[in-house]
């Protein structure tokens, strides 16, 4: 996997902290222990023991074993799993890990198509390897959470973690570090809880062989980028997706980084990493060039001006000709309501002083900056208004601000945007976001515009208590 190359997108140079359990996936290295922090739900002590009848009727089941709850099951995710109306809105999640978790959770049958890099850059269709797990897993999210009219969001969960976590096998100390899919698929599958699902693995350049990238043949790797883009292209026009998400890139950083690694004594110069970041953009062109299709990306904040262009940066300030239905998400680090009235977007000039100095830096590499309600300094903010949604959201872990999580938050909105009326076109959506040429600021989370949100949450009540 390319997970080198991986941004985390962080406005901070600070740990990211990810859920994830260890062992579940084989190709996924253990990382360290991480400390639980138990989110801020607006739900108080009187009410945090009254679980719906059908939640504590659970909990007793598993406390007794009963109906089979405590015997391990055995599964995984094939195509044949998918059982969802076919005129369902597809969102495309571009990662470099698989979300096994999440897939084998609620949105199993939601999952059109996971899809992986072949050695020649092709992207054909696989299926997700079997794990054992608790048979009260399954029915967990099955049940719970398993269909569009069935629907209980993972957070109203998490408050039961303490009790019924344990008894499906998973200690919640012992949670560590582990793949950054499993937030955005989860965010997405919960926040648009009708919309079909495809993961698409990321461009993935080691799959050239080291010899290739050691001995900088860039031709081969644009030709290889090319391919990828062309395959992926396919699939995204074949499976009807309407919106992409990508909380990733390619970036100078992890590139000299992944080119170090990848070559231990090879010296890249400045313009080698450029070539290579050039040889790696026909992929993303490809892929945010197609009629009708949005392609949402995390944008990447810089620490100078003189990283914050073209030149340095050939992805993430691209040209906008060369990537026109791409939309390169920010992060508005506000814990405050900014009222933003509902369908509106919010003028730059006005909330440049809650911009991170990197962002502000490189405002010419942003499309639009979304809110999330959250502070670098109280972690608590971040879980009430980004949550895990993996189907064991209830085990939260810290996550800081960063536009990985921004840009699932806009890819819910788009897909809100787009229920209301007739499908708005990637250019349709890029004039309502921009604000006297500047990017706009859009708060959907406080103003219940993703689809979960509009359809489940009366007028003026909010999702998540800030």
């Amino acid at each position: 996997m390319n997970r080198l190359i991986i941004k985390s997108k962080r406005i901070y140079r600070v740990g990211l902290a990810v859920l994830f359990f260890s062992g579940l996936i084989s190709c996924t290295p253990a990382g360290s222990a991480v400390k639980l922090v138990q989110p801020a739900l607006g739900v108080t002590t009187a009410n945090q023991s009254q679980a719906p009848d059908e939640l504590r009727t659970f909990i007793d089941d598993m406390k007794s074993c009963r109906s089979g709850l405590c015997e391990l099951e055995t599964k995984g995710w094939s195509s044949a799993d998918y059982d969802w109306p076919v005129t369902a809105d597809t969102v495309m999640v571009i990662e470099s890990a698989v979300p096994t978790l999440f897939l084998l959770g609620k949105s199993a049958k939601r999952t059109k198509s996971v899809l992986f890099q072949a050695d020649l850059g092709d992207y054909h269709s696989g299926s997700i390897s079997p794990v054992s797990l608790r048979a009260g897993w399954f029915k967990l999210t099955r049940e719970l959470l398993g269909s569009a009219s069935n629907f209980r969001p993972a957070l109203t969960l998490t408050q039961y973690a303490d009790e019924f976590g344990p008894l499906l096998g998973v200690d919640n100390k012992k949670i560590e570090t582990g793949i950054h899919v499993t937030p955005v698929f989860g965010f997405i599958g919960e926040q648009s809880p009708k919309s079909a699902l495809v993961y698409a693995q990321l461009l993935d350049t080691n799959l050239l062989g080291k010899s290739v990238i050691c001995e900088k043949d860039f031709d081969r790797v644009r030709d290889f980028s090319v391919r990828s883009g062309q395959s992926l292209r396919e699939q995204i026009i074949a499976n009807k997706v309407s919106v992409i998400n990508m909380s990733a890139g390619h970036s100078r950083e992890p590139a000299e980084r992944m080119l170090a690694a990848t070559c231990p004594g090879v010296q890249f110069s400045y313009e080698d990493v450029t070539q290579y970041l050039l040889s790696v953009r026909p992929y993303y062109e490809l892929i945010s060039s197609i009629d009708g299709v949005t392609f949402v990306q995390a944008g990447e904040a810089h620490d100078s001006a003189n990283q914050a262009n073209a030149d340095y940066s050939p992805i993430d300030c691209a040209p906008k000709e060369s990537m026109p239905n791409r939309i390169r998400v920010g992060l508005l680090d506000f814990s405050e309501d900014p009222k933003i009235p509902k369908g509106e977007a919010g003028k730059y000039s006005d909330f440049v002083d809650r911009l991170s100095l990197g962002s502000q830096i490189s405002v010419g590499c942003f499309d639009v900056f979304v809110n999330l309600g959250a502070t670098e300094l109280n972690p608590r903010e971040i879980s009430s208004t980004f949550y895990f949604t993996d189907g064991f959201s209830v085990m939260s872990s810290w996550m800081v601000p960063a536009t990985s999580w921004a840009a699932p938050v806009m890819t819910t909105h788009l897909m809100y945007l787009n229920s209301l009326a007739r499908k708005l076109s990637p250019k349709e959506i890029l004039s309502r976001i921009t604000v006297d040429s500047m990017p706009g600021i859009l708060d959907p989370l406080w103003n219940n515009e993703t689809p979960y949100q509009n359809e489940n949450l009366s007028s003026g009540q909010r999702r998540y208590d800030y």
